[in-house]
């Protein structure tokens, strides 16, 4: 019986401690909830420039026909020498192109994110 007291009054004591309120005063400032946080955008910068110089050394690779990538290309056996060597040439400028165009989306997402970060610190520093 004894015991039952005891731990009536442990539990009331717990829920009292739970249960106090915060007497802090409100701060005026409001938070703001966005749909895409900024640690996100953050990563996807630093993606983006990995992608950017990544795609950029490889689309300069593939401009100047380096032989090592040479497994990449989707060649077509031919028994003409010089239709192979028109096609090898023709697939390495198509490559080329590619990377180059993948480099101007990530630089797109790289100054979309900039742009939304610099936006945010703006309104931050306004209020």
């Amino acid at each position: 019986m004894n015991l039952d007291k005891r731990n009536s009054y442990t539990s009331k004591s717990i829920l009292s401690i739970l249960q106090t309120t915060n007497d802090l005063p409100e701060s005026n400032i409001p938070t703001i909830q966005y749909i895409i946080p900024s640690s996100i955008l953050i990563i996807f910068s630093i993606i983006s420039i990995w992608g950017i110089f990544f795609y950029l050394i490889l689309g300069f690779c593939f401009y100047f026909k380096s032989g090592i990538l040479i497994e990449d290309l989707n060649l077509v056996q031919e028994n003409n020498i010089q239709l192979f060597n028109q096609e090898i040439s023709k697939e390495y400028s198509q490559l080329s192109f590619h990377c180059f165009f993948s480099v101007c989306i990530y630089l797109i997402i790289f100054f979309i994110c900039l742009i939304i970060l610099q936006y945010r610190k703006k309104l931050l520093t306004k209020i």
